[in-house]
C-alpha cells in the first residue's frame, strides 16, 4: 500500500485532545489494510502512532469486540513487520530510507532506529554522510541518547560544520521555556570550547536570525554554556546591527512619548494620543499649591503613580500585560521580561522625575532636597525612625561620581531599615560591623503578614478557568467574541449550562462540584465563592496580594485561601516581583538583559559617555524614592494595624 494512498491518522500524542477524531481514521486505515502489502516505512510508523492508543485501550465507543480484536490484532502485526523492517536496514539501504521518511515521521523513525539499535549496523561513515546529506535530521537524532553516544565523534564533526548548531545549543540551554520542551542530547566530545566556536561563527553569519543573536547577548554561563565577554560583545555589536536593519527597513513600528507641564490646567493630568506619540500633561498650578517638601515628595505616589492604591510599585512587568506575540517571542530564561507595556511605563516614570527635576530646580529646589526632607520630617519624624540616614554627594560633583556615591546608599538605607526591624531601632555600630551585602529579598516587613502570592495546582487552575484568554470556557455562541474570560462573562451575562458546548460542559460541571458555580433557579449558571474567585483575579493581574490594604472579611477569606492551600504568606518589605524590578536596574542577579547601574559603576566597568550617566542618575533616583515610599508604606500599615 502506498504512503501517498494513505489517509494519514499521523498520531502526535496521546494527550493531544483529538483522539475521537484520530482513531475515526484509524478505522477507515485498518479496515482496509492488508499487511502482507505493507512495504513503505512511513505506512509502518504510522500503524506504530495507532497502536499506541490501543495499548492504552483507547478505542471508538462504536467499535465492538470483535472489532477492537481485530484492529488489535492488525496493530501488533504490524510491529512486527516494523521490527523486521528495522532489523534489515543495513549500509546499502539506509540513505534510501531516510531520504523516503516523512516530516511528521522522523521522530518515530530515528526513536525506532535507536530502539532496534541499528546503529550496529551502520557504518559512522555512512551514518555521517547520510547527516550531511539530510542535515534537518539532526533535531530528532539529538533526542536519542544511544545514538548520540555511538556517533558521538560524528555528531560533534557535523556539528562544527552545520550553520545551524547554534541554534540548537541556544534552544536547549538559554530559550525561555525551551528547556523541558527540548529533549537534545549532545555528545560528550562537544567541549565548551567547541559550543563557544559555533556560537561565534553564527554570528559572523550573514543571516543570523536576531532572536538567536539575543539569546547570546543576554545569556548566562552554565556548566553547559559558557561564553566570553569578548563573543557577548560581538553577539551586542551584531543584535544592535541587525535591529537597526529592520527599522531602516520599515518593519517595526514606532512609539514615542511626551510630557509637559501647563500652567493653565486645573485637572492634576491629562492624557492624549497623538498618533504614535503619546502626550501627558500635568498641572502645574496643581504643584505649585503643595506648600512643603513632604507634599512633593509625595507627588511620585499620589500624582505619578509610583505606587498604588496598595502600596505596590505598579511599574514593574507583569505576565498579565504581555500580549500574546510577546509570550511568543523568543527570549533568554535569564532576562527580565520586557513587554511593549513595561517600557512604556518605564520609560513615562523616567521622563517624570526629569520634569519634576525640571520644576524643582526652577522653583531653587531638587529632588534631592525633597528627598532628605521626606526623611527627616516623615520618616525620622512621623514614623518615629528617628535616625534613618541618606547621604547624598555633592552638588557640584559631576553624574559619574553621584551615581558611585549614591548606589552604596541604597543598601545602606535598607540596612539600617532591616536593623530597625529586628531590634526596633536603628543601631549602626550593628551595620558597621556586618559587612556582607543585603539582598532586596531579604529585607523584612515590620508585619508578620505582608504578600498573598497564588500557591498549589488547584488555585492556578481556577485563575486559568476564570481569567485567562487561554481557557476555553469564556466563548459560547451567544456572545462570540465579546468576552476574553470566563469571570467577565458570567459577571456581565446571564449564560445558561446548555449554551455551553459539548466540551466545555464537563469543566463548568466540575466547578460546579467544587462550589465555585451554581445553577440559579432560572437556570442561569452563576458564581459563588465571590471574594475568592475576585482575589484570584488580582493575583491573575498582579501576581501578588497586598494583604492588610483588604478589610477584615477580605483577609478572612485569605486566611481561609491559605489554610486550603491555595495561597502562600511572605512578610518581606518588597513582592517578589518588585524584588526582581530592583535587581533588574541595579545588579546581574538573576538577569543578564539588566541594566546593571550599581555593579558596573561600582567595578569600573560604565562607559564614558556623560549624557548616559545623567540618565542612569535619574534611574537611580527614582528607586531611591521607590525604596524610600515602601518604607513609609510599611510603617503606615503598621501604625494603622495596631
Amino acid at each position: 500500500m502506498s504512503s501517498k494512498l494513505l489517509d494519514r491518522v499521523v498520531f502526535h500524542s496521546k494527550e493531544d485532545g483529538s483522539a475521537g477524531h484520530n482513531l475515526k481514521k484509524a478505522e477507515e486505515l485498518l479496515s482496509k489494510l492488508n499487511l502482507s502489502k505493507l512495504s513503505d516505512i512511513n505506512d509502518l510508523l504510522e500503524l506504530d502512532h495507532i497502536k499506541q492508543y490501543f495499548d492504552e485501550s483507547i478505542f471508538l465507543l462504536t467499535w465492538d469486540d470483535t472489532t477492537k480484536k481485530d484492529f488489535k490484532n492488525k496493530a501488533d502485526q504490524g510491529t512486527v513487520v516494523l521490527r523486521e523492517f528495522f532489523l534489515a536496514i543495513n549500509d546499502a539501504n539506509f540513505a534510501g530510507y531516510v531520504e523516503s521518511v516523512e516530516f511528521q515521521y522522523r521522530a518515530a523513525f530515528w526513536k525506532s532506529f535507536s530502539y532496534f539499535k541499528v546503529f550496529d549496523r551502520i557504518s559512522k561513515s555512512s551514518f555521517l554522510q547520510v547527516l550531511e546529506n539530510h542535515p534537518h535530521h539532526i533535531r530528532e537524532v539529538l533526542s536519542n541518547f544511544q545514538t548520540v553516544t555511538y556517533y558521538d565523534s560524528e555528531i560533534r564533526s557535523f556539528m562544527l560544520a552545520y550553520d545551524k548548531s547554534a541554534e540548537l545549543l541556544l534552544a536547549k540551554f538559554e530559550e525561555s521555556g525551551r528547556s523541558k520542551e527540548v529533549t537534545y542530547i549532545f555528545p560528550k566530545s562537544l567541549i565548551l570550547s567547541d559550543k563557544e566556536n559555533i556560537i561565534s561563527k553564527y554570528l559572523d553569519k550573514e543571516d543570523a536570525n536576531l532572536n538567536y543573536v539575543r539569546l547570546i547577548e543576554h545569556s548566562k554561563d552554565s556548566k553547559d554554556l559558557t561564553i566570553s565577554a569578548r563573543i557577548r560583545l560581538k553577539a551586542k555589536k551584531r543584535s544592535t546591527e541587525l535591529n537597526n536593519k529592520i527599522l531602516d527597513q520599515g518593519n517595526a513600528v514606532k512609539f514615542g512619548m511626551q510630557i509637559t507641564l501647563d500652567k493653565d490646567q486645573s485637572e492634576p493630568f491629562k492624557v492624549s494620543n497623538n498618533g504614535e506619540v503619546l502626550e501627558i500633561s500635568y498641572s502645574e498650578a496643581l504643584l505649585d499649591q503643595l506648600k512643603n517638601d513632604v507634599g512633593r515628595f509625595m507627588v511620585f505616589k499620589n500624582l505619578f503613580g509610583f505606587t498604588d492604591e496598595h502600596g505596590l510599585i505598579p511599574l514593574v512587568s507583569k505576565k498579565s500585560e504581555l500580549d500574546v506575540m510577546e509570550t511568543l517571542f523568543m527570549k533568554s530564561k535569564n532576562e527580565y521580561p520586557e513587554g511593549f507595556k513595561f517600557h512604556r511605563k518605564d520609560q513615562l516614570a523616567f521622563l517624570q522625575v526629569f520634569i519634576f527635576e525640571h520644576y524643582l530646580t526652577r522653583n531653587e529646589k531638587s529632588i534631592e532636597q525633597i528627598i532628605q526632607s521626606f526623611i527627616t520630617d516623615a520618616l525620622n519624624g512621623h514614623f518615629k525612625l528617628n535616625n534613618l540616614l541618606l547621604r547624598f554627594p555633592n552638588t557640584q560633583s559631576t553624574f559619574l561620581e553621584k551615581i558611585r556615591a549614591l548606589a552604596p546608599e541604597l543598601e545602606f538605607i535598607l540596612k539600617q531599615y532591616q536593623v530597625y526591624v529586628s531590634d526596633g531601632q536603628i543601631d549602626f555600630e550593628i551595620i558597621e560591623i556586618d559587612s556582607s551585602p543585603l539582598s532586596f529579598s531579604e529585607v523584612e516587613s515590620v508585619l508578620e503578614k505582608k504578600y498573598v502570592y497564588i500557591a498549589g495546582e488547584k488555585a492556578n487552575a481556577l485563575r486559568h478557568h476564570f481569567y485567562s484568554d487561554q481557557s476555553l470556557l469564556h466563548y459560547i455562541e451567544p456572545f462570540k467574541d465579546k468576552y476574553s474570560n470566563l469571570y467577565d462573562l458570567l459577571h456581565d451575562e446571564d449564560a445558561r449550562l446548555d449554551q455551553f458546548h459539548n466540551y466545555q460542559q464537563p469543566l463548568i460541571n466540575h466547578l460546579i462540584a467544587e462550589g465555585y458555580l451554581h445553577i440559579d433557579d432560572d437556570g442561569h449558571v452563576k458564581m459563588k465563592k465571590d471574594i475568592e474567585l475576585y482575589l484570584l483575579g488580582d493575583l491573575h493581574r498582579n501576581e501578588v496580594l497586598s494583604y492588610w490594604y483588604y478589610p477584615a472579611e477580605v483577609r478572612n477569606v485569605i486566611d481561609e485561601m491559605e489554610r486550603d492551600g491555595l495561597v502562600k504568606f511572605d512578610n518581606t518589605l518588597f513582592s517578589k516581583q518588585e524584588t526582581d524590578y530592583l535587581n533588574y536596574h541595579l545588579n546581574k542577579k538573576g538577569f543578564t538583559n539588566g541594566l546593571n547601574i550599581r555593579n558596573k559603576y561600582l567595578h569600573g566597568s560604565n562607559s564614558g559617555s556623560e549624557k548616559e550617566h545623567k540618565n542612569e542618575y535619574y534611574i537611580l533616583l527614582r528607586l531611591v524614592i521607590l525604596v524610600l515610599l515602601k518604607i513609609a508604606d510599611d510603617l503606615a500599615l503598621k501604625k494603622s494595624n495596631e
